[in-house]
């Protein structure tokens, strides 16, 4: 047997009846690693599955003590972690962060949590083993040939010699056989590999009108009149970059990339147009999309198919899937069972947007008295009862954490402290030039230290305001979920601030990620490192009815894809109305979640199949036989708390309805 030391300890890894460290990649002390490497570690005996957990094995930033995003895969002896693609231009949402240190930690003897061999003999005792990545610095230059072969690479390349070409998927708007892609709405298209996103071009691209008789499939020629219009690419997003070893199969694809217009698409009569995707004049080195050595992804004009929204309705090919990107999608109804409402986000899935800022939970589910004076509380839920003045009488900063829902069905007020003047959190004529932004977290430690008399409210889920909030001090309102309020609330003159989607419904409404009445505030919702959840938290997204077009009465199986996470659940569920007669039905978007709302939802019935929407007896109502969507994300406490291992909540990707369409 090969004696193999633990790094960073000088002690034999192995020994009779425990499991053995054959090798390490990277060993200790080699050369930094590229971003998208992996980490491999070999043991002398076949791995027991159940053994590799988040809690037995853990990889994270030794700077943050985030931990490494991306998978753990296990092949017999070997044990391999896959770095999640990054995204963005920086790099650094990416599984390895740039000319970062990392540390391996795994459990051995005297602890039992570490890995196992299928023996069930464990390692004799903690490895602890540090590497670093390649900076960002490695390449800076931009694409070239030269990346290949020389130096140091921070993304490498499992096929250096040629890029695979970029396109439009059967599956995705555009195709001139299946679905055309609206005429507002980006651009969707595919590469087979991985691409590097520090190079994109947008301003390389440009999108024209196609003559008809050079795509021979296209429903809708373009008249030969020289007066074709083009529009600017405004921007080149990643969606989804792995390598193949890593990603999805689902996928289909190493990158999906977003092409945002800088204007809608020139249609001609009738709303309907064909465009294609090309170079603009001049342009070298192929342009635009680069892969990670150097080379373009982009070969040649990508025709497409454009209409109106209102010119074609997608429903009439027997089939509609949710776009989370579309609001139109998407009813901000109150969920009574509820803690917050999911997030319809930016990044096309259904998703958790939640503040670590919410807290640790550690005072339970909190009703706050008629006078508190508390600085900072930590609870799960919280709630001021309806009809009761909860007068707050700390000095200073006072916060108030939730990491569910926070009620506030009474009248919260607070007046400031002998000798307290309202300070201004920030000035809202600054705010509209600043362009600089911090994590609500960085900025609660810092707000702590200053102790100003400011008044701040958290909630991790929505925050929930029938009552009144009134107080003298400068006011935050943050929501992992909604901001859900009826009257104005009451602070300093020009110093409401609010952080999170919703509103107040005299205030203006928003649906984006921050709302305020003023401007928004220079903060940023940060997600936690770790699970701290104490209780389980449900969040909860309805969506409007569909399909738009037409009342189907002969429906199919739905298809959904999503992820529970390392410690969550999904789950749809199609609604069917109230009897008639008991309550109405919701029309509208209120961002106070009115009563008739909640209502509606505590009382329409629940089924997993849109087939059982219909009345009973399988008549179709008069109304019409659309549905209308319940989706609920579910986050459960970690299963060891004094190991909460990463946070890891669930989403849902993608929800394609089927129908037969009615005969004419």
């Amino acid at each position: 047997m090969v004696a193999v030391l633990c790094f960073g300890c000088g002690r034999p890894a192995s020994s009779a009846g425990s499991l053995g460290l054959v090798e390490m990649v990277p060993p200790s002390g080699a050369d930094p690693i590229s971003l998208n490497d992996d980490l491999r570690v070999i043991f002398d005996s076949v791995l027991d599955p159940t053994s590799i957990t988040a809690q037995s094995v853990r990889l994270v930033n030794q700077e943050t003590g985030r931990p490494a995003k991306g998978r753990w895969v296990i092949e017999g002896r070997e044990l391999r972690f896959q770095p999640r693609g990054a995204l963005r231009q920086d790099l650094r949402d990416g599984g390895f962060q740039p000319g970062a240190e990392y540390v391996l930690m795994m459990d051995g003897f005297p602890l039992l949590s570490g890995p196992r061999s299928l023996q069930g003999d464990g390692l004799s005792h903690l490895i602890r083993h540090s590497f670093r990545t390649q900076s960002s610095d490695v390449n800076a230059a931009g694409p070239s040939r030269e990346l290949r072969t020389e130096g140091p690479v921070l993304l490498r390349d499992a096929s250096p010699d040629a890029a695979a070409r970029l396109r439009l998927r059967p599956e995705d708007p555009g195709k001139f056989e299946t679905t055309p892609l609206a005429w507002d709405a980006d651009l969707l298209l595919a590469c087979d590999e991985p691409l590097d996103p520090r190079w994109f071009r947008p301003e390389d691209f440009e999108v024209r009108e196609l003559q008809g008789t050079r795509v021979m499939r296209s429903p809708i020629p373009v008249p030969d009149d020289g007066q074709l219009k083009s529009v600017q690419v405004a921007s080149i997003s990643l969606m989804h970059n792995e390598d193949e070893d890593v990603r999805d199969a689902s996928e289909g694809a190493g990158a999906v990339l977003r092409f945002t217009f800088a204007d809608r698409l020139p249609l001609r009569d009738g709303g309907r147009g064909t465009f294609e995707l090309v170079l603009k004049p001049g342009v070298r080195d192929g342009g635009g999309v680069f892969d990670f050595s150097g080379h373009s992804a982009y070969r040649q004009p990508i025709p497409f198919f454009a209409v109106r929204r209102d010119a074609f309705s997608p429903e009439r090919k027997g089939s509609y899937e949710f776009e989370f990107l579309d609001a139109q999608d998407f009813t901000p109804l109150l969920d009574p069972a509820s803690d917050g409402t999911a997030a319809w986000s930016t990044t096309g899935q259904l998703e958790v947007r939640y503040p670590r800022a919410a807290g640790d939970g550690s005072a339970g589910r909190v009703v706050l008295a008629e006078t508190f004076p508390g600085k900072d509380i930590h609870g799960t839920r919280l709630r001021v009862p309806a009809d009761q003045e909860t007068r707050l009488e700390g000095q200073g900063l006072v916060v108030l954490r939730a990491q569910g829902r926070i009620d506030i069905d009474g009248r919260l007020v607070r007046s400031l402290g002998e000798g307290e003047t309202p300070q201004p959190i920030w000035d809202p004529k600054a705010m509209e030039t600043s362009g600089s932004t911090q994590t609500l977290t960085e900025w609660l430690v810092e707000a702590k230290a200053e102790n100003a008399p400011w008044t701040v409210i958290v909630a991790g889920g929505d925050l929930v305001v029938r009552g009144k909030i009134d107080v003298e001090t400068p006011l935050l309102l943050v929501a992992g979920g909604m901001i859900r309020g009826v009257g104005e609330p009451g602070a300093a003159r020009n110093q409401v601030w609010l952080l999170g989607a919703g509103g107040f419904e005299s205030m203006p409404y928003s649906s984006d990620a921050t709302a305020s009445p003023n401007v928004t505030p220079p903060l940023m919702i940060d997600e936690p490192t770790f699970n701290q959840l104490v209780e389980p938290l449900t969040f909860v997204a309805v969506s409007s009815e569909v399909p738009k077009g037409v009342a189907p009465t002969d429906w199919g199986s739905p298809s959904i894809l999503g992820s529970n996470g390392s410690a969550g659940t999904f789950r749809v569920q199609f609604l069917r109305p109230p009897s008639r007669g008991n309550v109405s039905a919701p029309s509208g978007s209120r961002p106070g979640g009115s009563r008739w709302g909640e209502e509606w939802l505590r009382q329409a019935v629940r089924h997993d199949e849109p087939m059982d929407v219909l009345l009973e007896g399988g008549q179709v109502d008069e109304g019409g036989g659309r549905v209308r969507l319940r989706m609920e994300l579910r986050l459960l406490p970690a299963a060891v708390p004094r190991n909460p291992g990463p946070w890891d909540p669930p989403f849902v990707d993608r929800v394609r309805l089927f129908w037969t369409p009615n005969p004419r």
